[in-house]
Parts: structure tokens; C-alpha cells; sequence
């Protein structure tokens, strides 16, 4: 009995050597085993790490191109609503036009204004000052040039004024003269009147010795030698004439 109990008591002591031996191979297989596993934990987590980059990478072209096209859209639509804003306008304008020349539809016509516009009988007749004037291509003698005249409701000119007679001068002036008969005669008594109304002549533009009062210079012509004055001539000599009478107003 004793033996036995000596056997198990030695039993004891001998047996922990053999486990510890058993648990040091097992503790470096675990370890073994952990690095790998934080290896190819590492080794996911670094492909993940690259992922993630490539994938923030993706993001920033993407809100890059987003914000490029926000501006485009943003342009655009600010160049639309210009045009539209144009638009409007030339549609606001356009119904101003319309709503005016609707009212002018349906208006009335305006009155016209009187017209006061000397009128003259033909294109040989040249209107001044509320004459109309005519310069007659023929050359005649004097009594033959009233005659005429007369036949076109005129009479020989009366050039009672300065103004007419610088506008005779201005038509008729030539360096050897131009003289033309117009209404003027004395009778032979060196007393000059207008024939047409029978008063007395008051503006003159003589030339110098004139008039010479000749025993048959009793008519007057205007525009006679280089200075386009006045002068007495014989009434029977052929010259050109001027005929004058109130234009018509209309």
C-alpha cells in the first residue's frame, strides 16, 4: 500500500513536464498564425487604403466635371433669359405699335392745314415774291408786247422796287446786255409812268444820262449794256419782254 501511494505521489511529480512542452509549439502556431492574419489584414486594409483613393479621386473628377457643368447651365441659362428678356421688350414695343396704329385705324383723318403756295400758270412762268413772271423767248415792239401780255391775263412788269429789279438783274445780266421791255412809257412827256396802274414811276435804276428823253424813246427797258440798268429806247424796236401777274394762291 505504501508502494502504490509512493508510485502515484512520483506519478504526479514527473507528469507537468511533458504538457509545457505541448503548449510552447502551440503558442508559436497561434503566433505564426496572427501575423499571418494582421499580414493579410494589412495587405486588405492597404487595398482598401488604394480603393479609397481611387474612389475620392473618382469623386473630385466627378464634382469637377458637376461644377463645370453648373457653370455651363448657369451660362446658358443666363444668356436665355437675356434672349427672353429682349424678346419681351421687342413684344412690348410691338404691341405699342399695333395698339397705335389701331387707334390711328380708327381715328379720323386730320384736317389738313391751309395751304398757302403761290401757284403759277405753267413751267414758262417763274413765281416770285407772289408774282408770277414770265420771259418771253420772241422779240417784238412794244405795243406788240402788251398785247401779249394781255392775251395771258398779265401786263408788262412793274419793277417798283429794288428787290425786284436786282431779281431781274440777278436772271437777265450779260456782259453786252439783255434788255427787255417791261412796263414803263412816257408819252413823250418825259413823264414816266406804269402803264398798268397809270401811277407815277418812284424807284428808278437809270443808267448815267438816262433817260435822254429822245424824241421816240418813250418805252423802258431793264438790263440795258454791261451794267443791266434802265434806259429809254424807241417802242418800235424789236426786243424781248416781261410779262407779270399775281400768282395764284392755293
Amino acid at each position: 500500500m505504501q508502494q502504490v501511494f509512493v508510485f502515484l505521489i512520483l506519478a504526479c511529480v514527473s507528469s507537468p513536464g511533458t504538457p509545457k512542452s505541448v503548449d510552447v509549439d502551440t503558442d508559436d502556431d497561434v503566433l505564426t498564425g496572427l501575423e499571418k492574419k494582421t499580414l493579410e489584414l494589412e495587405t486588405q486594409i492597404a487595398g482598401l487604403k488604394t480603393e479609397i483613393c481611387a474612389l475620392e479621386m473618382k469623386m473630385k473628377e466627378e464634382r469637377d466635371s458637376n461644377q463645370n457643368q453648373l457653370k455651363g447651365v448657369s451660362a446658358n441659362v443666363s444668356d436665355t433669359m437675356k434672349v427672353v428678356g429682349d424678346h419681351t421688350a421687342a413684344l412690348a414695343t410691338l404691341r405699342l405699335d399695333i395698339d397705335s396704329l389701331i387707334q390711328s385705324v380708327n381715328s379720323p383723318p386730320p384736317t389738313p392745314a391751309p395751304t398757302d403756295v403761290s401757284v403759277c400758270p405753267g413751267d414758262d412762268w417763274v413765281e416770285h415774291n407772289g408774282h408770277c413772271i414770265l420771259f418771253s423767248s420772241e422779240s417784238v415792239t412794244w405795243n406788240t408786247a402788251k398785247v401779249r401780255c394781255m392775251y395771258y391775263g398779265a401786263h408788262l412788269m412793274v419793277v417798283d422796287t429794288e428787290e425786284l429789279n436786282t431779281f431781274l438783274k440777278i436772271r437777265l445780266r450779260a456782259p453786252d446786255g439783255n434788255s427787255h421791255y417791261v412796263g414803263g412809257i412816257d408819252f413823250g412827256q418825259a413823264n414816266w409812268i406804269w402803264d398798268s396802274t397809270n401811277t407815277e414811276i418812284g424807284y428808278t435804276d437809270w443808267r448815267i444820262s438816262q433817260p435822254s428823253n429822245g424824241r421816240t424813246e418813250h418805252c423802258l427797258v431793264v438790263c440795258s449794256g454791261s451794267t443791266c440798268q434802265w434806259n429809254d429806247v424807241d417802242c418800235y424796236g424789236n426786243k424781248k419782254y416781261i410779262c407779270q401777274k399775281a400768282a395764284v394762291h392755293g
